[in-house]
């Protein structure tokens, strides 16, 4: 009599399922086939139905170590191939919601070792029986895109009300002395001939590599240096002149006292 690899629990007393029981009644007095129904709910398809909760115990505790990753591990609900009890190649779907509209379900899909590059070891999340996420292979998450080629791709819009872009380097050697700040006719050349701002990636790169918002706040913020330095440039200019035309001023003002001065001695 060979026993199947599983066991109900049921009222605190533990059933052992035979191969020969696998042609049951229900509770509702319908007859299974190759089936095992534990409740009264029979939709009548599935191979393993319990109404109620189930629990699995891996065996391990609060102090054992994660289990290892390997074929055919015990350790986990698995999603295996029919090729052997070892394949880990095999397709494994958590969904819910539904009934008999399969649009509606809210699902996960793990997948292993697939020919199929769209069932290539990958998670998949849906709801409304549209795919929301994945994690592929590589470990790049995608939002909203099949096919992510980074960490975190995302076809669409992020709202957040913060951003935390860590990088290596910042603008300010722009402020060093050794630092060359182009004059401003240099300036005025460049733009004339190449229509956008040195350093700055024109609007064709940008439609093709896209924008990355790190290194374009880097360069945005040398831009605002430098028109600092501009200004600060412009500002010493003014007030030089400034000066000048006070310096003007005053010595035409001592002009106009020494010739008011001999018109006088001229008129007495």
């Amino acid at each position: 009599m060979k026993k199947l690899f599983f066991f109900v629990a049921l009222n605190f007393t533990i059933v052992h399922i035979y191969a020969q029981d696998l042609q049951t009644v229900t509770t509702n007095g319908n007859r299974t086939t190759n089936r095992i129904v534990i409740g009264s709910a029979d939709d009548g398809i599935s191979k393993l139905q319990v109404q109620g909760g189930v629990s699995i115990n891996t065996g391990l505790t609060n102090t054992s170590v994660r289990p290892a990753i390997l074929s055919g591990t015990q350790n986990d609900v698995r999603g295996r191939s029919n090729t052997s009890s070892y394949a880990d190649d095999g397709f494994l779907r958590l969904s819910a919601g539904g009934g008999t509209n399969a649009s509606q379900k809210a699902y996960i899909d793990l997948s292993g070792y697939s020919q199929i590059p769209d069932m290539y070891q990958n998670i998949v999340l849906g709801t409304f029986g549209k795919e929301r996420m994945r994690i592929n292979s590589t470990g790049n998450v995608g939002i909203g895109t099949k096919n992510p080629q980074s960490l975190l791709a995302v076809a669409g819009t992020i709202t957040g009300q913060s951003v935390n872009v860590t990088m290596a380097g910042w603008a300010d050697y722009v402020f060093h002395s050794n630092y060359v700040l182009p004059s401003l006719t240099e300036l005025d050349a460049y733009i004339a001939l190449n229509k956008h701002l040195p350093d700055i990636p024109t609007e064709a790169e940008i439609i093709k590599e896209g924008l990355n918002i790190g290194e374009m706040q880097k360069k945005q913020m040398m831009k605002i240096e430098e028109l600092t330095l501009y200004l600060i440039d412009q500002n010493k200019t003014l007030e030089n002149q400034r000066q000048l035309l006070l310096n003007q001023e005053r010595l035409l003002f001592e002009l106009s006292n020494r010739i008011k001065k001999l018109e006088e001695k001229q008129s007495e």
